[in-house]
């Protein structure tokens, strides 16, 4: 397991996490005073807890060295010691425990617990196999991109610490109350805790990146290759994938199914990325985290995409057979690889004319404006509209479906690596982590003006 293998599904885990933006309700929270919370809340609330704390661990862990090895600036002593602060005792954990073997690997039917699931698999198994091999090689260009990750995940954890501080034991990160700076803390310790602590850090090292940094995706654990690669699990995904292909220039998709495939080939996606780094095929181990990443935006670009013309039964059982080969493949060789990849192109080709087609046809339907019905005794009452999804209505779907064609992909490089990492970085700005204090501080010098000038026209009233 490569450094490039725990960065990228990291990164994936958590801007979906970001994305979650009720989780109180998600994880079964009450709706109101009158409601209680749904059978298991505490429990849901307990497991992200533990997860939490073993992505932290992780953090901690790598990047304590890191620091260290830097130098003794203060902002980087400052750095040291809040990560120390950060983590959680474990015994203050619910249970005194951190997720066990169970927790771990049995998949949650609750997605946000998931997730929260899958960022903790692989912040563990890069804590016992990834993190000493990768210690060991980095030159100081590497790790400034590690540490770099480091901030940028942590940047992370503290806007989910603002929407997850109504969960039942919660524990804010340190120097923070719910995400925001404890501005109790006298002011030469505020800027050495919580978020402006990480903001300066990070822009102290995002000029000193560079591409040769970014090598470091392909550092790490290189684990023995299996005597007999591929078998019959390849050959199975292949003939799944080659008949989905096929499918697919007969099935029309409705707009249900389409997600579905999406997110399946995402997953696809991830699983030939893992076989091909076993295979050694860097190159396209990078190419499928792309073409994963595509899948990716097309499931957030139709969530609210409706349509009933069509089925894609067909389609989505292929893709579920070939996902379940996948799973269970335990290697493979560059040929298998290549073999993957071609059918999968094929796949890409056939998706992106019957998405164009329907898209064409009007199959597609986005929510419109809403509109006031009259209804019988003369009330009226409001009732959602759908209009046929066009560039106009469904921009995020139409700038990405053109990058299913293998021609128009993105190539893997470093840039690829450094555009990753920059995408999230910009989602947690744009999320307000940045300026929540500079805003807060506004707010108030504003309510405080104007409560002045009401006490002024009070006085000269009277």
């Amino acid at each position: 397991m490569t450094y490039g293998d725990v960065a990228g599904p990291l990164t994936f885990a958590m801007a979906e996490i970001l994305t979650h933006g009720k989780p109180y309700a998600e994880l079964g929270g009450k709706h109101a005073t009158r409601y209680e919370p749904k059978p298991g809340f505490q429990e849901r609330a307990e497991l992200v807890l533990r997860y939490r704390a073993m992505v932290l661990e992780y953090a901690r862990d790598l990047g304590k060295p890191l620091v260290h090895a830097l130098g003794g600036t203060p902002l980087v002593r400052s750095w040291a010691g809040w990560l120390d602060k950060a983590v959680p005792d474990r015994a203050s954990l619910p249970g005194g425990r951190v997720a066990n073997a169970d927790e771990l690997s049995s998949q949650h039917p609750n997605l946000l617990v998931d997730l929260w699931r899958q960022a903790a698999v692989v912040a563990v198994v890069a804590r016992e196999r990834e993190m000493q091999p990768l210690l060991a090689t980095m030159n100081r260009a590497q790790e400034l991109v590690v540490l770099k990750d480091i901030g940028d995940l942590i940047r992370a954890m503290f806007r989910l610490d603002d929407r997850y501080h109504r969960l039942p034991g919660w524990q804010p990160l340190a120097g923070t109350k719910g995400g925001r700076l404890d501005r109790n803390l006298p002011t030469d310790r505020v800027v050495r805790n919580g978020t402006a602590a990480i903001r300066k850090f990070v822009e102290w090292i995002e000029p000193q990146l560079t591409p040769e940094g970014y090598t470091v995706d392909r550092l790490g654990y290189e684990p023995a290759r299996p005597a007999h690669p591929g078998g019959t699990e390849m050959s199975e995904a292949v003939g799944a994938l080659e008949r989905l292909a096929d499918v697919l220039g007969e099935e029309t998709l409705r707009a249900s199914s389409m997600r579905v495939l999406l997110r399946a080939q995402k997953a696809v996606s991830a699983q030939v990325s893992r076989l091909a780094g076993l295979a050694g095929d860097v190159s396209a181990q990078a190419g499928f985290q792309v073409r994963a990443k595509i899948y990716s935006d097309l499931v957030a670009a139709t969530r609210e995409v409706h349509g009933l013309v069509g089925d894609g039964v067909y389609s989505v059982s292929y893709s579920t057979v070939a996902l379940d080969a996948l799973t269970r493949a335990r290697g493979a060789d560059i040929a298998g690889v290549r073999r993957l990849g071609e059918a999968l192109d094929e796949v890409d080709l056939r998706l992106h004319a019957s998405l164009t087609g329907a898209v064409r046809r009007g199959d597609y339907f986005v929510r419109g404006a809403e509109v006031m019905v009259r209804r019988a005794g003369g009330v009226y009452a409001s009732r959602a509209s759908f209009e046929p999804m066009t560039v106009g209505n469904a921009t995020g779907f139409h700038a990405t479906l053109p990058a299913l064609l293998p021609a128009s992909r993105p190539q893997p490089a470093a840039a690829e690596s450094v555009a990753r990492r920059v995408a999230f970085g910009e989602m947690l700005a744009k999320a307000g982590l940045e300026t929540i204090n500079g805003e807060y501080l506004q707010r108030r010098a504003r309510a405080r003006l104007a409560e002045q000038r009401t006490q002024a026209r009070i006085r000269a009233s009277s």
